[in-house]
């Protein structure tokens, strides 16, 4: 897992995971349901959501969470979910032979997470 953490004005920490398995369009539906949460709601909300994205989610979360616990911001019960999003990251092709000497592509896709937290919720 890869993290970084940028010199953003508001934000108090980010992570980001490159390489998760799964298409966007799956860790979306998870991702929809802690956008602009509290950690603490959002991490509850994981242990009880059963896709498999909702763990790869939990990770980087966890991964900003530390991040933030890092740089010096130790009340983590104040922090806010500013910025999560997916994205395309790599797919591997794979073949699967077919009837009369043709093959079949099949696309592995991979995406990856960006998470940022924030002092205190938005205003939207």
């Amino acid at each position: 897992m890869y993290i970084s953490r940028k010199n953003l004005s508001d934000s108090i920490a980010v992570a980001k995971s490159p390489t998760v398995k799964g298409s966007p369009q799956k860790i979306n539906l998870v991702l929809k349901v802690i956008r602009g949460k509290p950690v603490s709601v959002a991490l509850q909300l994981l242990d009880r959501i059963r896709k498999a994205a909702a763990l790869d989610v939990k990770k980087t979360l966890l991964s900003a969470i530390s991040n933030a616990e890092q740089s010096g911001f130790y009340e983590v019960d104040n922090l806010f979910l500013k910025n999560i999003s997916v994205g395309k990251s790599f797919k591997l092709k794979r073949f699967h032979p077919r009837a009369r000497g043709r093959i079949f592509t099949v696309n592995k896709h991979y995406s990856q997470i960006y998470i940022e937290l924030h002092n205190s919720v938005l205003e939207e």
